[in-house]
């Protein structure tokens, strides 16, 4: 009988740990895609470049922590996303920048949605 609650006491644990690695990325990830989301909504071409590069360092800070996690194929399809963007600015192409913002954004979401306790994802 004594096993049992070892096993039970075994599940919660990988239960809250779960969570807590979902509730961490998701304020993690949540930040920089609404920090490139803001980017690609910005008017003046300076606050978008300062926007995305901001996104691009928080994006560097946690990415230990998401390769950790995540699946690499979505962290590298991340990662040329944002040295497509490092191009733009360079070049000041504003409308690609923009797009390119908008795609990062949602590919972030993708990579904290794959993180969520869902049913979906239990499956």
């Amino acid at each position: 009988m004594r096993r049992i609650w070892i096993g039970v006491g075994i599940l919660l644990g990988l239960l809250v740990l779960g969570i807590l690695v979902m509730q961490i990325t998701d304020r993690r990830l949540g930040a920089v895609s609404d920090t490139l989301q803001q980017a690609a909504q910005a008017q003046d071409w300076n606050e978008a470049a300062s926007l995305s590069t901001l996104a691009q360092r928080q994006w560097k800070q946690r990415w230990h922590l998401m390769a950790s996690l995540a699946d690499h194929t979505d962290m590298d399809a991340v990662e040329s996303l944002f040295a497509q963007l490092e191009v733009c600015r360079q070049y000041k192409e504003k409308a690609k920048h923009a797009s390119l913002c908008a795609r990062l954004s949602e590919a972030i979401r993708d990579l904290e949605e794959n993180h969520r306790l869902t049913w979906w994802n239990l499956l």
